[in-house]
């Protein structure tokens, strides 16, 4: 069995295989969620959201069917469902509601273990630091509150926390930064290093199978920070995984740049577990090569058997699987995507308005075809003023005589009535305007499409009746709408495209290859403008000429377009 954190998980196979998935920092709005996300097939997933910030920090969990977990909470407070045996102590000043308010914890208790996939907070600021060592002491609390019950548990997340100076590129540089002596002198990590083993009771598994490797960092800032200029945008820097990477600090000196170093790898996203699953540990690592997020997966892997000895000295085979299943949880949990009304057909959706059942009875009501009828053999007219053609009808001189709707059999009813037929929306294309692509249609095609229409205009005969006889048959496709919107947004896209200049992009000195281009986000002197830099993946410092990292190249996009103009 393998348990995994990560903030983002974006990859197929990773859902193919895992038993448990832990994601952090979703930044989602549970209005927001899809389908696709929600219902993974295979699997039941476990949401918490903010509830005090939209689009804010967020995680969810992933169980791989069958294995259900006998319980499942959101919050690590236990406040929600007012828990009779844990309350948090009175050294833990910020009041419950607010510590679970941004959707920071799912809780899913098994029989082998109590599976917690945390976000911690960060220590941005001081207010922000007192709720961080708050939460911190509360998992704590809520962690030794299941170990005195009995049960073991795992905690998969981000801890927002270093444990010590290998899990940092720079050490020294990040002490100084942080006006320190000693490593462990922040709270957030003399937290950690008193909750880990041989001190608390938590084993770091990475660690565990790690314990001297040098740069297994989990996280990179990608942020690109120009301090004098208020630049804020993005670099490659999970590329290499490699923490210490340059940033450029940018100096307004006419069009010269001063390039600083900046240590930003670190290792603070763990697999947490107690001391009393260790029987079931079997690796333990990092997945540096999955992209797609600042942070990489940690994963753990468990054994899917082992063997235990009795008191009596017999030896038995315990399969983890037997203690992952449980009918106990109650199918209606609050937090189980299956159960949200988006997604458990509760809510009704715009196409169920279009739904082919419902159509026009003979008195003009509408009705629908899956009603409860009584049956009859009293047969109908099949002529009718709403089902006979319009030549039949106005040669009839005689009305029809309507019959009581309790003496006609549902067969007569589907025959004799007209299905409804809305107006089909049109695309907002302009008629004569014509797709890129009807340009290389070929000519036999055209002239075959143009032999189809007679010559005074109209169409034959034949193709007129056969679409007076398919507009019964015909309803709304909202598939079809969605179709053709596509095809008349693509068909200006391409236009546009076609009447669009193609923009050049410089090389860089080192690689001779295509730069990247970046834009200024953060508001500024600098909002807005565009500018170069080399497209290779960050690397470490002194070696910014070197063939496989990023080299220093950098221009503004003014620039470049200035030189290309006097060159011409």
């Amino acid at each position: 069995m393998q348990c995994y954190a990560n903030n983002l998980v974006n990859d197929e196979q990773t859902f193919r295989f895992q038993k448990t998935i832990s994601l952090q920092e979703i930044k989602c709005r549970r209005t927001k969620i899809t389908r696709e996300f929600a219902l993974v097939p295979g699997y039941d997933a476990y949401f918490s959201f903010s509830r005090s910030k939209h689009g804010y920090s967020g995680v969810a969990v992933y169980v791989r069917l069958p294995l259900n977990p006998i319980s499942a909470e959101e919050g690590i407070t236990g406040h929600d469902l007012n828990h009779a045996t844990f309350e948090p102590s009175s050294s833990i000043e910020t009041h419950a509601m607010q510590l679970d308010a941004e959707g920071r914890c799912v809780i899913l208790e098994f029989d082998l273990f109590v599976l917690m996939c945390i976000y911690f907070p960060n220590d941005a600021s001081e207010e922000r630091r007192s709720f961080k060592m708050d939460y911190h002491r509360c998992v704590e609390e809520r962690t030794r509150h299941f170990l005195n019950q009995g049960k073991n548990v795992i905690i998969a997340g981000d801890v927002n926390a270093m444990h010590k100076e290998i899990d940092c590129c720079d050490p020294k540089k990040n002490m100084k930064e942080w006006g320190i002596t000693q490593f462990q002198d922040l709270p957030g990590r003399q937290w950690l290093d008193q909750f880990l083993a041989p001190k608390g009771p938590m084993i770091d598994l990475s660690r565990r199978y790690h314990p001297t490797r040098q740069g297994m960092f989990t996280y990179c800032s990608d942020d690109l920070f120009y301090f004098l200029q208020g630049w804020n945008t993005k670099i490659d820097a999970r590329a290499s995984n490699y923490g210490k990477y340059f940033v450029l600090n940018v100096a307004q000196l006419g069009s010269k740049l001063t390039l600083f170093p900046n240590s930003t790898g670190t290792r603070i996203d763990y697999v947490l577990a107690s001391q009393g699953l260790e029987p079931w540990f079997k690796y333990s690592d990092i997945q540096a090569e999955y992209r797609g997020s600042d942070h990489c997966p940690v994963y753990a892997d468990f054994y899917d058997t082992i063997e235990i000895t009795n008191a009596d000295g017999s030896t038995k085979k315990v399969d983890i699987r037997d203690h992952l299943t449980s009918d106990i949880l109650d199918d209606k949990s609050q937090i189980a995507a299956k159960n949200f009304d988006e997604f458990s057909n509760k809510q009704k959706k715009l196409s169920s308005f279009f739904s082919s059942k419902r159509s026009i009875d003979i008195d003009g009501s509408v009705q629908n075809q899956s009603a409860s009828i009584p049956q009859s053999n009293t047969p109908m007219p099949l002529e009718s003023p709403l089902t006979g053609n319009s030549s039949d009808t106005s040669s009839s001189s005689q009305p029809v005589k309507s019959k009581s709707i309790s003496n006609v059999s549902t067969s007569s009813i589907s025959q004799s009535r007209k299905k409804f037929k809305p107006t089909i929306a049109k695309p907002t294309t302009p008629p004569n305007q014509k797709a890129i692509s009807a340009f290389f249609t070929p000519s036999s095609a055209k002239k075959q499409s143009a032999s189809q229409v007679s010559n005074d205009g109209s169409e034959p005969a034949s193709s007129v009746q056969q679409t007076d006889e398919n507009e019964d048959e015909e309803f709304v496709d909202i598939e079809l709408l969605i179709k053709q919107h596509q095809q008349t947004v693509q068909a200006g896209n391409q236009w546009n495209a076609l009447f669009t200049p193609r923009r050049l992009i410089p090389n860089c000195n080192v690689h001779k290859e295509p730069c990247k281009e970046f834009v200024v986000n953060k508001k500024g002197p600098n909002h807005g403008r565009r500018f170069y830099l080399c497209s290779r993946p960050v690397g470490p410092q002194g070696e910014a000429d070197s063939m496989e990292y990023r080299c220093n190249y950098f221009i503004w996009q003014t620039e470049f377009d200035k030189k290309r103009s006097d060159t011409k």
